[in-house]
């Protein structure tokens, strides 16, 4: 069972070489630029953005509520769960 490398990667004979088993981290290795390319617009845009989200959920809440308010006049009350036999 232990006969093979990839068992046991330790005894393999180039598991401790330098990088064999991962490649070497290369960070900061200055092939980067350092200047940052950021576009800041100095003026706002000339159209409106519109209404904001707290705005449209105030309008759908009060719609909604007008809409149940409005649909109470169509309500019915619920049929009897027990029907009363009568006799005669």
């Amino acid at each position: 069972l232990g006969d093979k490398a990839y068992q046991v990667p330790e005894c393999s004979p180039e598991f401790y070489k330098y990088g064999s088993t991962r490649p070497v981290p290369n960070f900061g290795d200055g092939k980067q630029s350092d200047i940052i390319e950021t576009f800041i617009p100095l003026m706002l845009p000339p159209y409106s953005l519109g209404t904001s989200f707290a705005e449209k959920e105030k309008q759908r809440i009060l719609h909604d509520e007008i809409e149940n308010v409005k649909n109470l006049d169509k309500w019915n009350p619920a049929p009897p769960l027990c029907i009363e036999i009568k006799e005669k």
